[in-house]
């Protein structure tokens, strides 16, 4: 039997835990299996949007839980989840901040584009980085989609001492290759918006500017 997006993410007891945790919105909901859909349409209606805000960063981290579980044999306790959760969704904030009042650190900003299929049996893996400017550490982003769409993995991870925007992107885009390499994932198209990154690792020649 096929697992649901709904029991990995919501009523399976891998993910109980984090959803009874003191600081989840939703801690004294039943984690009975329905579709994920109908839930989604339940918390819309009856939690304020900041909680709605944390209910996203945790299923994303519920989901990356579950792959340090499986693939790194490492396991984060609910309460430090949801520390990790608030200071997420605390990140993300100020980033859109700054992006909002055209603070850029040097990073070209590109416009939004639709997000195009790889062909045949290739899955495409997309790759970014954050930049904190204050405290030199960047967030690197990656997810795997097979050719309709549909999510295979993702990762995110911090790294500290990170002294340059464009050194933030070149590691994402390591990390995104060393991501597929643990998956055993051969077909990929790897997809990045840093174009200095993309442009020098395309040259047959080797470039150290």
């Amino acid at each position: 039997m096929d697992e649901s997006v709904c029991h990995a993410l919501w009523s399976c007891c891998g993910a109980n835990d984090v959803w009874a945790c003191k600081r989840s919105p939703v801690q004294k909901w039943p984690s009975c299996e329905r579709e994920m859909f109908k839930l989604w349409s339940d918390w819309s209606t009856k939690l304020a949007k900041d909680q709605l805000e944390i209910m996203v960063v945790v299923l994303r981290r519920v989901w990356l839980r579950r792959n340090g579980v499986v693939f790194e044999n490492s396991f984060v306790d609910p309460s430090v989840f949801f520390n990790q959760v608030v200071e997420c969704l605390l990140d993300f904030q100020q980033a859109q901040c700054r992006q909002g009042s055209g603070q850029s650190y040097g990073v070209q900003i590109s416009k939004a584009t639709r997000w195009k299929s790889p062909v045949g049996e290739t899955i495409k893996v997309n790759w970014d980085a954050a930049w904190r400017v204050n405290d030199y550490r960047c967030g690197i982003g990656v997810v795997i989609r097979d050719s309709c769409g549909e999510v295979l993995a993702s990762l995110c991870c911090p790294k500290q001492n990170v002294v340059d925007p464009v050194v933030a992107e070149i590691y994402a885009l390591w990390r995104a290759m060393k991501f597929c390499e643990e998956l055993k994932f051969s077909m990929v198209q790897l997809e990045g918006d840093a174009l200095s990154v993309v442009q020098a690792v395309n040259k047959e020649e080797a470039s150290w500017e």
